[in-house]
């Protein structure tokens, strides 16, 4: 995962491996500590509804939120929205 709890001057913050801030700057390290076990929670996998069906299926994590069906069905819309919706290739001017 490659996150860490950081003291800094003015508190305790969550940092990723890059060593950017990702949380919110907490007066305690308990603070730090359960900002990134919750986010690591809400991040996890596990069974969601699908936002679009609102049927449970299995997600990978938060940012898997359509189902195999939903997710299928809205990449083919994307793409044939797409080429319907192109404009014609502009003629070279004289």
């Amino acid at each position: 995962m490659g996150y860490r709890v950081a003291q800094l001057s003015h508190g305790f913050a969550v940092k990723n491996a890059e060593a950017e801030r990702v949380s919110p700057v907490f007066p305690d390290k308990e603070g730090a500590l359960d900002w990134l076990l919750t986010a690591a929670e809400r991040r996890a996998p596990r069974e969601r509804p699908c936002l679009a069906c609102h049927r449970p299926f299995k997600s990978q994590g938060i940012h898997d939120r359509l189902c195999p069906h939903c997710g299928l069905a809205a990449s083919v819309a994307d793409t044939t929205t797409h080429s319907r919706t192109a404009a014609p290739p502009r003629r070279p001017r004289d």
